[in-house]
Parts: structure tokens; sequence; C-alpha cells
């Protein structure tokens, strides 16, 4: 669990980095994580032997987590960078 804030934020800080290079809203930037976020969860999950995935449930979670995580960074993040004064 500690480890999503800590991803946000790197994630955050590459944005930031590559804003003027790579003309990416903040939104689709911030969706592009569940890209890495969901694989890294299935490969620690097999890694630790948790449970096993029930792809016909995981797979629908792409394109879900994705919407989820665009709208939270066009909004949320975006709120939070303007009021630290880096966006």
């Amino acid at each position: 669990m500690a480890v999503v804030p800590n991803v946000w934020g790197l994630w955050n800080m590459l944005h930031l980095r590559l804003r003027r290079r790579v003309q990416l809203s903040l939104g689709a930037h911030g969706a592009l994580l569940v890209v890495f976020l969901i694989p890294g969860g299935i490969g620690l999950a097999r890694l630790v032997d948790t449970f096993a995935i029930q792809w016909q449930f995981a797979l629908p979670m792409f394109p879900i987590g994705m919407a989820v995580y665009y709208l939270a960074w066009k909004h949320v993040v975006a709120f939070l960078n303007k009021e630290m004064g880096i966006a």
C-alpha cells in the first residue's frame, strides 16, 4: 500500500520534468500510470503467491482504472500542483 503514493509522487515529478518536451495532458499522463501499476501488482501477487489472478475480472480493470486515474490526475493532482505552485 505504501508503493502507490510514492509512485504517484514520482510519476508527477516525471510529468513536471517532461511536460515541455512531451505534449501530454496531466490527466492522460496519470491514466498511463495504470499500465504500470496493474501489471506490477499482478507480478507482486505472483511473487509472494498470495492469490491467483482471475483474468476475466482483471482485464476490465485496465479501462476502468485508466478512466478513474484520468479524472483523479486531471482534477485532484492538477489542483494540488497549482496549490504548491509547481503547475
